[in-house]
């Protein structure tokens, strides 16, 4: 009845008098729907940007089920205008309109698309925020407060057991200049269920990020131009004292004085509020009134966008003296010009007992293309660097190897996992707007050597050569996982809200900076940012916005070759939808036709997929390859005729490019190459 009740809900046209028609028979399924609510929202907030107005529904859920679709139609049937709804289930909106209104044909309002959401949400039919339906009205728009995901860049995410939320945070990252969210502090994102997201805020307060910042740089040689500096990449930890009962969040960060300058520190601020208020302040010191009194300037000044037209002249080193105490007391790494590494990209990890669960250490991986990855250990009591010692190397476990001017990027966007005896290091190589990925390498120590499937260590990678260009365009090490990719989509585009034209879906761009994570239930789970490959037309010219997106994806382990020491992450092609992704798939369920991508060595153009066709007699077309399969629990075997053994995991999943359930595959061959693949039935 579920996926009657979807088809039913899949277009505007329908989904009022679907509405209406199931209201009886919700009634006599009403125990169901019962049950199916209490595993909804108490509460769920959702902010929509629509054509033609600004609207913001508030939806409170005391009771039944037929009341939670009557007040559904009455909101259908207003799209825009201010509609309150009686009975147990109430809709409390409020709308601005803007100057100019235009009517697009065929355009569906995400005030429309964020009912419907609200529907699969209460009904556990897909509660999918995110798809191509909704990006098809939001594509280009650039305010993150009406679209949760927009945005994100270079993401870390925890899971709060005080508030039970989870929280993502991210770079000062922007699309354009003047926005409301362009200011320093980094963003703040929460969610219930990791699948719909709500925009909080920045992370530290707006006047304190603006001072750590003119005490950092403001006898260094750069302009202070809005976008040329930001706070990168954090890091979150979750501290409870059991003494007290009481939780601290301990935020690692990086500072860095303009874009692609080496001259960065990374700090270590802390808050009782996993939504903002983290600060170097301690021990009742101010940073931002030490830092106004030592500069003179006013704080309108300080909170400026933009304060490159300000004499930062020290008229009072006392209180500079003291400013300065304050950021340098918080310092756990910094570098130069002259430094063997970059201090951005903060990453918490642990070192671990033979046991696999006694901690024995904390750890900071960071850095970047500079000087690659490196890891240190912390003092755990402080957060800051175990011996005090800020300026100097810590242990190298990844670089690139190339002369002065290489054309390849990375690694940067560390993050180590420890799971069953082996510590897995995620990183990023490649152009942050077209050839990011997101590759991996494992060692036994925390402190490497990591190498990759292929027994590679990543601190010796070199770059090879595109034989047609004779560029550098890829490097040698690092177990791919994945790169730009490009599945097939039954949207093939729509109206574009920001630039006013017609784009046309071409896959993800650049997913990286990936960082794991654990969900409420254990479960490992990674996020990272990507790019939209959509484009316009303009004047016959294409043209692609670089907006970039929150993705959590859920990660799985695939054991190649049938030995345990051969054990490798895997993520999922879909994105997380709530789905548990250890559920067992029947056989008879993954018969048919599928569409792969191969995330291939050499090269880093975005990988286009391929049709396979899994047959019931045990025999695979793989493209134009044959070959046979075995299944057992969720195990997928295939050996192909070109020698290559695939060894995958078979899992349930979201189909984003079509907004639909559906089954996917994620492994690696004994070549140490990823594959995806999704099947492609209704």
């Amino acid at each position: 009845m579920l996926d009657k009740l979807q088809n039913f809900f899949s277009n505007k046209t329908n989904a009022i008098s679907a509405a209406i028609g199931w209201i009886a028979v919700l009634g006599i399924v009403g125990s169901i729907i019962n049950i199916a609510l209490l595993n909804g929202y108490d509460v769920v907030e959702n902010t929509v940007k629509t054509k033609t107005t600004y609207t913001t529904v508030t939806e409170t859920t005391a009771g039944g089920a037929g009341s939670l679709l009557d007040n559904l139609r009455e909101s259908l049937t207003m799209d825009g205008s201010t509609q309150t709804g009686t009975g147990d289930t109430y809709y409390t909106t409020t709308t601005t309109t803007p100057s100019t209104t235009t009517t697009t044909p065929g355009y569906t309002s995400p005030a429309t698309l964020a009912a419907k959401r609200i529907i699969r949400n209460h009904l556990r039919i897909n509660p999918f925020d995110f798809d191509l339906e909704t990006l098809k009205v939001e594509f280009g728009v650039t305010d993150s407060s009406t679209f949760g995901r927009l945005n994100a860049h270079d993401v870390a995410v925890v899971y709060d057991p005080k508030t039970k939320m989870y929280y993502s945070y991210g770079t000062d990252a922007e699309i354009g200049v003047g926005l409301p969210n362009t200011v320093l502090g980094l963003q703040v994102r929460k969610s219930k269920d990791l699948v719909n997201w709500e925009y909080v805020g920045h992370a530290i307060p707006e006047a304190e990020a603006e001072a750590i910042y003119i005490l950092q740089n403001y006898n260094y040689k750069t302009s202070y131009a809005n976008g040329q500096h930001s706070f990168w990449a954090p890091d979150v930890q979750v501290i409870y004292d059991e003494a007290t009962g009481t939780y601290k969040y301990r935020m690692y960060f990086s500072c860095t004085a303009t874009f692609g300058s080496q001259h960065s520190v990374i700090y270590v601020a802390e808050s009782d509020n996993p939504a903002g208020g983290f600060t170097l302040n301690r021990n009742g010191s101010d940073i931002v009134g030490l830092t106004v009194k030592a500069f003179g300037i006013n704080k309108s000044d300080l909170v400026a966008s933009g304060l490159s037209g300000v004499t930062l002249s020290v008229a009072d080193n006392v209180a500079y003296n003291q400013a300065q105490a304050i950021r340098k007391a918080t310092e756990v790494v910094n570098s130069y010009e002259q430094s063997t590494y970059n201090a951005i990209d903060p990453s918490l990890c642990y070192s671990y007992a033979a046991d696999g669960k006694t901690v024995t250490g904390t750890y900071l991986s960071y850095g970047s293309f500079f000087g690659g990855i490196q890891v240190r250990q912390l003092d755990p009591a402080t957060g800051l660097t175990l011996g005090g010692s800020t300026d100097v190397n810590g242990t190298l476990i990844a670089k690139v190897n190339v002369p002065s001017g290489n054309d390849v990027n990375g690694p940067e966007g560390s993050s180590i996992l420890y799971h069953d005896g082996y510590y897995y290091l995620f990183l990023s190589y490649g152009d942050l707007y077209s050839t990011y990925d997101v590759r991996v390498g494992r060692s036994t120590s925390i402190t490497g050597p990591y190498t990759d499937y292929d027994g590679v260590d990543l601190t010796v990678a070199k770059e090879v050569k595109d034989q047609s260009s004779k560029k550098n365009v890829n490097i040698n090490s690092g177990t791919k996982l994945m790169c730009s990719y490009y599945f097939k989509s039954s949207v093939v585009g729509g109206y574009s809200v920001h630039g006013n034209g017609v784009w046309s879906f071409a896959g993800f761009i650049a997913p990286g900076h990936g960082t794991w994570f654990y969900d409420k239930d254990g479960n490992v789970m990674f996020a990272h940012h990507t790019r939209e490959g959509g484009s316009k037309s303009v004047s016959g010219d294409t043209v692609r916005y670089n907006n970039h997106y929150l993705v959590i994806r859920a990660m799985d382990f695939i054991t190649a070759d049938g030995s345990e020491d051969n054990t490798w992450p895997v993520l999922s092609p879909g994105w997380y939808d709530g789905e548990d992704i250890s559920t067992t798939i029947p056989q008879s369920q993954i018969y048919g036709s599928w569409e792969y991508i191969v995330f291939t060595k050499g090269s880093t153009t975005p990988k286009m997929s391929n049709t396979m066709t899994i047959n019931k007699d045990g025999t695979v077309n793989y493209g134009d390859v044959k070959g046979t399969w075995t299944y057992s629990g969720r195990n997928l075997v295939i050996n192909l005729d070109t020698g290559v053994t695939l060894t995958a995991k078979v899992m349930a999943g979201w189909d984003i490019e079509n907004s639909k359930e559906t089954i996917l595959i994620s492994g690696i061959d004994d070549k140490g190459i990823a594959h995806w693949a999704k099947k492609t039935y209704n």
